[in-house]
């Protein structure tokens, strides 16, 4: 079989994974503070500029519209109900939307009376924290020495592709900020185009690249040893449709031809079963979104302008450098 041994190369032993020894966790949770610093220091400037005539809002320059949509959502929570609307348009808006992470956030910022904005980045630093523990535990698995396995972790958590270079004309002030798509590579200004952007963005990315890394787990172990694992995979799945559906495109894909490896030498139907129970949960919350959720105008508005355009193949390629022929 051509595919023979392919498993070999992602063998997770969940018992391995979790056995971490006390210094592994002093140095994990080390990285884990410095990832977690370094990704606030930009915050943290500015909130030391701000004075009696400046205000920092607490955005970054990475998509900073999505961040204010964010905070409205918590607010809308914080002020009553468990559904959100549009609140950035003077038009009466059904709340239709369920987010739960949202919903969490808002509860505590209307308990504890904490800014949403304030529970909003400790979120961020807390999903950071948690983040980067469970991704050594996937690399513990895979690497058999300490050295290699944070080697690992830090590649992980700080590369990025050759953004740099094209950066350069923006730094000097020769390339028009508002080009910067079609020049800039996407490791510059995409912020799930790397894992050091997503530290740095919000608990909403970190915990859906949390969600990714949990359902290809699952899906593996569940295809090869643990047919009961598809429950979680399904409902994971679910969870990441419902809080940040534009990442169940990569996730259908990659579990797709994840099956289509094990489908070269096993039952072909029991697996095209197992692939349509892992997409009941996500169909569902997608017809909830497309006939709950875009049913409502002001919503529906508001995601007819949440487009991005497509930055030319050159600054995908610079953006993702070596990441891609090592994925291959």
């Amino acid at each position: 079989n051509r595919f023979s041994g392919w498993e070999d190369c992602l063998s997770i032993d969940s018992n391995t994974a979790m056995k971490f020894t006390p210094k592994e966790i002093v140095i994990v949770f080390l990285v884990a503070i410095g990832a977690v610093f370094v990704t606030s220091l930009p915050y943290l400037q500015g909130l030391t500029l701000s004075d009696s005539s400046v205000a920092y809002l607490g955005v970054n320059s990475r998509a900073p519209a999505d961040t204010n949509v964010y905070i409205s959502m918590i607010e809308d929570i914080r002020q009553g109900g468990l559904l959100v609307t549009n609140l950035f348009t003077p038009e009466h808006g059904a709340a239709v939307l369920l987010h739960p992470l949202w919903v969490e956030m808002g509860l505590i910022s209307r308990v504890t009376r904490l800014s949403p904005l304030t529970v909003f980045h400790l979120e961020r630093v807390i999903a950071g924290m948690v983040f980067v523990f469970l991704l050594y535990a996937i690399l513990r698995s895979q690497f058999q020495t300490l050295g290699d396995r944070i080697g690992a972790l830090g590649v992980v958590l700080f590369s990025a592709g050759f953004g740099i270079t094209a950066f350069i004309p923006y730094l000097s002030g020769t390339l028009d900020p508002e080009d910067y798509v079609a020049k800039l590579p996407l490791d510059i200004w995409v912020s799930e185009s790397n894992t050091f952007l997503t530290l740095y963005h919000s608990a909403l990315f970190i915990i859906s690249q949390m969600l990714v890394l949990g359902i290809l787990v699952f899906a593996y172990r569940g295809i090869q040893k643990n047919r009961s694992l598809l429950v979680w995979e399904s409902l994971a799945a679910g969870f990441l449709t419902l809080i940040h559906p534009y990442d169940l495109v990569t996730v259908v894909f990659i579990v797709a031809l994840m099956e289509w490896f094990v489908l070269a030498r096993a039952n072909v139907y029991e697996h095209m079963r197992r692939y349509t129970l892992f997409l009941i949960p996500s169909l569902l919350i997608a017809l909830y979104y497309y006939f709950g959720v875009l049913g409502e105008p002001s919503i529906a508005g508001w995601s007819a302008q949440n487009l991005t355009e497509m930055p030319p193949l050159r600054n995908v390629v610079l953006g993702y450098g070596f990441l891609l022929p090592f994925a291959g």
